[in-house]
């Protein structure tokens, strides 16, 4: 599978102020880089050990998006990350894959189908250069020296349209969570 180094305004067409200053100097992409540019996008993220009932609801919402020509974008975790890819695949859509690790390297390991499938047919992205050994907290990572994780560079790449996380809620407080996009200050 062939990979690109590309800038963020490559990937994503212009940045606002507050995306080009967080924006890494090279992404190295693998897939439709020309997707992003002009499509809608929204960022789909939540917890790795999800319950039944959130899987449902990603799959559920990620699936309505997709069918309307939004690019559904996410990490590659186990989780509602891969319930919300596997949807918007099912539904003929268009997705996007963040992840922590080169292209090269497929974490976690249950998602190498996946992972081959998004490069090829879809997105996958990295901001870690090829051949770097694998780590286990993305944020100890050398190449991470602003701290943030997968996730939030998922809401990087989304930040126009915004992020939706779906997460467990205490029992009694409500079925879940919408987030606003970044704020431009």
């Amino acid at each position: 599978m062939e990979q690109i180094e590309l800038t963020g305004e490559e990937l994503l067409g212009p940045l606002n102020e507050v995306e080009a200053k967080h924006a890494p100097k090279l992404l190295y992409a693998s897939g439709d880089v020309g997707m992003l540019r002009h499509a809608a996008r929204v960022s789909i993220v939540g917890s790795r050990k999800a319950t039944a009932e959130g899987l449902r609801r990603a799959h559920k919402l990620a699936s309505l998006l997709a069918a309307k020509g939004i690019v559904v974008v996410s990490g590659l975790a186990e989780g509602i990350d891969t319930a919300a890819h596997r949807a918007a695949i099912q539904a003929k859509g268009k997705t996007a894959a963040v992840i922590g690790t080169p292209l090269e390297q497929v974490y976690p390991k249950q998602n190498t189908e996946l992972q081959h499938r998004l490069m090829q047919e879809q997105l996958a992205d990295a901001r870690v250069p090829r051949h770097l050994r694998p780590v286990t907290r993305c944020s100890n990572l050398p190449f991470e020296p602003d701290g943030h994780q997968p996730d939030q560079l998922a809401r990087r790449r989304t930040s126009k349209v915004g992020a939706i996380a779906i997460r467990r809620q205490p029992t009694g407080s409500g079925t879940g969570a919408m987030s606003p996009p970044p704020s431009s200050a």
